[in-house]
């Protein structure tokens, strides 16, 4: 008599792998991530914020600042055979934006704040100006804080602080002063618009 028995092909061990379509965000950016995982057939995804999911390859967002550590388990069709990999994610607040403008006046004025950066207003406004205006000096994405700056027309100058908030347009008017013909001081508006 002849018996036959049936041989088990071991299953082969999956291998965890993706990728993040950015690792440093805004809060509440939207992240894709793309499961490259091989030998596998479902998945167990952890966001770091207690949040997690069963898709292949999910998109999510943090709403808080922070560094998240982002584990993928990939699992074999028997669910006997595992693997995982992790990658770290930073989250910093949205920034804030900022345009410095004039109503009257030589309207070339360079604006240079605390951090470096420069923006020039080339024109007057009738009207307060949004963030990103031409012919305001626009800052935009900035690290919400308070900032000194430093304006000048190569006559006035003017020199104080602005408070950027996140995901806020901050704006400030210069004016020339009224007691100074010359133009050796401007003023600034003394409540800042946001």
């Amino acid at each position: 008599m002849l018996s036959f028995s049936a041989c088990e092909k071991e299953e082969i061990t999956p291998s965890a792998l993706f990728t993040a379509s950015s690792t440093n965000v805004k809060v509440l950016e939207n992240i894709t991530f793309t499961n490259l995982s091989t030998n596998a057939s479902s998945y167990q995804w952890s966001f770091g914020d207690g949040t997690t999911s069963a898709a292949s390859s999910p998109t999510h967002s943090y709403s808080k600042t922070g560094t998240y550590t982002v584990q993928l388990k990939a699992f074999s069709a028997s669910g006997k055979k595992m693997s995982e990999t992790s990658i770290s994610i930073n989250v910093t607040e949205i920034g804030g934006n900022a345009i410095f403008w004039m109503s009257s006046g030589d309207y070339y004025v360079t604006v240079t704040l605390s951090n470096g950066a420069q923006g020039t207003i080339t024109k007057n406004f009738s009207a307060i100006p949004s963030c990103g205006t031409t012919g305001g000096a626009n800052f935009s994405d900035l690290t919400p804080g308070v900032y000194g700056y430093y304006a000048t027309d190569g006559n006035a100058y003017w020199n104080s602080t602005i408070t950027i908030k996140s995901n806020t347009c901050s704006r400030m008017q210069l004016l020339y002063s009224s007691s100074a013909p010359e133009k050796v001081k401007g003023e600034q508006i003394l409540k800042q618009k946001e």
